[in-house]
């Protein structure tokens, strides 16, 4: 059943191995996040996120 999986996806044009899990995926995007902040790559800012406010300011008049 593997190797009949591996030949439908290839005929179908995706590749032949079975894409990871999300779970695995998300936890890789974040530990790739976490490293650029902590080597600088990315801005990070100077306040947690609860220290921020919960919205972003508007420009509309009140």
């Amino acid at each position: 059943m593997e190797r009949r999986t591996v030949s439908e996806r290839e005929a179908a044009g995706l590749p032949g191995d079975a894409p990871e899990s999300a779970d695995a995926a998300y936890r890789a995007s974040h530990d790739e996040v976490a490293r650029e902040a902590d080597a600088g790559e990315i801005p990070t800012g100077d306040r947690t996120r609860k220290s921020r406010d919960a919205f972003p300011p508007t420009r509309y008049e009140d």
